[in-house]
């Protein structure tokens, strides 16, 4: 917690190698082995609420490890004692795979009763694991096995390691050709998931569809508690450690640690399917970046940031956002807006003023930007005109009114392109289709209009 706070990525890299090799020592002192320490630091540290940030941050050194550990586990073994074994080491191996993933499989569907993940768990962890290597080499020093089975056991191990690529990459052929050899004997059985009916076969829903807010300071603490008023799913991301410690004291929200830059965290928060990304970040260029690091996993996610300055607009668009709130300007505005209340300007007045400011400033950063662009922007062209969403409440007058009365209503000038009701989008409404309340309209009509329909 400490080291996080500090913000330091070079001290959370060697605290986090120091603690694995510590870990690892003490155990070894204890008289255990140096693997078991490590395995046991690994555990610790991916408990923790720091596990994800650990991961991303030591992910370049895992390939080098990894490739350390499996050079040196085949430079073990005896070819000569293989080339004479040959047939008895591939059956033996054949049959070890076999039962384990049967084993495994078997595991995982008295938890889960989905009989796809079973089989596709089963054949994934099917190889002899890499621990077993640390206990063998103990058994051969302490000469618990003879040298002829130690060998006999490493052959085995590497060629069911060898084997697991090939295995995972036809997997799911493997699982489909079993499930359907199954539905034959077991009518209950879908085809599609593999999984029995009745209640227990659900499985749990992936997120999709939610917002991910990185930073969460307080900008990004007050669209949070709007998006769960709203009842929109969310996850947020930050680098301050206190942060998320309160957040999940107080709300319980889903806030991982991490650094937004790095695309194992930006993963694990389901950005590339996610619909909004929201940048609530201070500086300009770790914008730029995280836009980048964005766009580089989800190139259709669409991205809103705030611009900390008029001059930031062009180049966080050029990176990638897709709608950009100038921090200075809202600030000046809200000051404004209370400025004007003190001397008892009316309401209507205040929001009239807000209202004309905001479109001077924005549409000029945009005209900009879709001029850059060569883009046609649909509100420049036609000036005055907005496309909006409107909520029909309940008490509105437009209740139980069709689509041509409503556009009969405001004399030709007004079109609804589409309807959200419930959890279903209508687009292209039939005329005699009939609004109801809770209703949402997509319309496209001048702001003078847009007003009404908020009044009514």
């Amino acid at each position: 917690y400490a080291v996080a706070r500090s913000k330091s990525q070079e001290l959370f890299l060697m605290t986090v190698l120091v603690i694995c090799l510590s870990v690892a020592w003490l155990t070894a002192k204890m008289g255990l082995s140096l693997s078991l320490g490590a395995f046991l630091a690994g555990l610790i540290i991916s408990e923790s609420e720091y596990s994800h940030e650990a991961f991303s941050t030591i992910l370049p050194f895992r390939e080098v490890f990894t490739s350390f550990f499996f050079i040196s586990i085949g430079l073990l073994v005896d070819l000569h004692f293989f080339g004479a074994n040959a047939i008895f080491i591939l059956t033996v191996t054949i049959l070890i795979v076999a039962l384990k993933a049967l084993i495994s499989g078997l595991a995982v569907f008295v938890t889960q009763r989905n009989i796809r993940t079973a089989l596709l768990s089963g054949l994934y962890i099917a190889q002899v694991g890499e621990f077993s290597f640390v206990l063998a080499g103990i058994a051969a020093e302490f000469k618990l096995i003879s040298l002829d089975n130690y060998q006999l056991f490493l052959s085995i191990s590497v060629l069911s390691m060898g084997l697991t690529p090939f295995v995972i990459e036809k997997a799911d052929t493997i699982a489909g050709r079993i499930i359907s050899i199954l539905a034959r004997f077991v009518p209950t059985i879908d085809m599609k998931r593999g999984i029995p009916d009745g209640p227990s076969g659900k499985s749990p829903l992936a997120l999709n569809d939610h917002v991910v807010v990185i930073g969460f300071n307080e900008k990004g603490k007050v669209l949070s508690k709007m998006m769960r008023m709203a009842k929109i799913p969310f996850i947020a991301i930050d680098n301050d450690p206190e942060a998320i410690v309160q957040a999940r004291r107080r709300t319980g929200e889903s806030v991982i640690y991490g650094n937004a830059r790095k695309p194992e965290i930006l993963k694990h928060a389901g950005v590339q399917s996610a619909r909004l990304v929201v940048l609530t970040l201070h500086d300009a260029a770790e914008i730029e970046t995280v836009i980048g690091a964005v766009k580089a996993i989800s190139d259709r996610c669409r991205i809103l940031a705030f611009a900390p300055a008029a001059e930031d607009f062009f180049k966080l668009y050029d990176a990638g956002a897709s709608e950009l709130v100038s921090e200075k300007f809202e600030n000046a505005i809200e000051m404004g807006i209370r400025l004007l209340q003190k001397y008892q300007v009316s309401g209507k007045a205040i929001e009239d003023q807000v209202e004309r400011l905001r479109q001077l400033n924005y549409t000029m950063e945009r005209t900009i930007r879709y001029e850059q662009q060569g883009i046609p922007d649909i509100n420049l062209e036609l000036p005055g005109m907005e496309l909006v969403s409107i909520q029909i409440k309940q008490g509105s007058s437009y209740i139980d009114s069709s689509i041509a009365e409503l556009e009969k209503s405001f004399g030709g000038k007004l079109s609804v392109l589409a309807i959200r009701r419930v959890a279903d989008i209508i687009t292209h409404p039939e005329p005699e289709m009939q609004i109801q309340t809770g209703d949402r309209l997509i319309v496209f009509t001048s702001r003078q209009n847009v007003e009404e329909l908020n009044r009514s």
